[in-house]
């Protein structure tokens, strides 16, 4: 959101990012002309308001569907279900505005007649995210490198389990770079990668890159692996 806010500033529009818990921040947005939520806005503002409300569907349909589920487990609730909050939002919102041409589609089978779902590009700052000088390559012939979050339809898995086979038919000497691996999904990656050899033929942290180390490995690296289904791009 930050990084939308940045963008449109440049542009020339007055733009800020509020948070809905905080009153008092609610206040410098009482004039705005469009109000953009991701989530939740409080109701005694979206009932008070009168500017256009646009609901922006960050994440794709089939995370939001699977959070409904697993933090439902957890006993969240509210919040939590993003499934319901995309159907509060599909009915009330003035436009839905997703990054994804397949998220678009979706989004409009799942709505009325005239709901009123656009796709907009993604943009990609280009003054910082470039090539340039690397910082070292990473090890590997090749090196591979992904980061994605650890949702169940991003994760892993798949290229876990396949990567011993990558490197005994005929690339010895690759090397996969994975960074992101949350904690509390340890007991799942590390006794998988242990027993599986992977681990042999990686490096895996749960630290995750900053943006200036991410630049670096982009340039240091061989091959970036997208591990989102249905082949949408971060």
């Amino acid at each position: 959101a930050n990084h939308i806010c940045e963008a449109e500033r440049k542009l020339g529009l007055d733009s800020i990012v509020v948070d809905t818990s905080n009153d008092l921040e609610w206040a410098q947005a009482d004039d705005a002309d469009v109000h953009v939520v991701h989530l939740w806005m409080p109701p005694k503002i979206m009932y008070k308001t009168k500017a256009p409300l646009v609901w922006m569907a960050h994440g794709t349909p089939e995370v939001m569907g699977e959070n409904s589920i697993t933090e439902q487990a957890k006993g969240h609730y509210g919040h939590a279900d993003g499934w319901m909050i995309a159907q509060w939002w599909l009915q009330h919102a003035d436009v839905t505005v997703t990054f994804w041409p397949r998220h678009q589609a979706i989004w409009q089978s799942l709505s009325d007649k005239n709901t009123r779902i656009e796709g907009v590009p993604l943009g990609v700052d280009k003054d910082f995210w470039k090539p340039m000088e690397s910082g070292g390559k990473f090890a590997g012939e090749p090196s591979v490198f992904t980061a994605e979050n650890c949702y169940m339809m991003k994760w892993p898995w798949d290229l876990l389990i396949a990567w011993p086979w990558v490197v005994e038919n005929g690339f010895p000497n690759a090397k996969l770079h994975l960074v992101n691996v949350p904690y509390d999904q340890s007991r799942l990656w590390y006794p998988l990668i242990n027993r599986n050899g992977a681990g042999y033929h990686a490096y895996l942290t749960n630290r995750r890159f900053s943006h200036e180390e991410l630049r670096n490995a982009f340039n240091s690296v061989d091959f970036y692996c997208g591990l989102v289904r249905y082949a949408d791009h971060n």
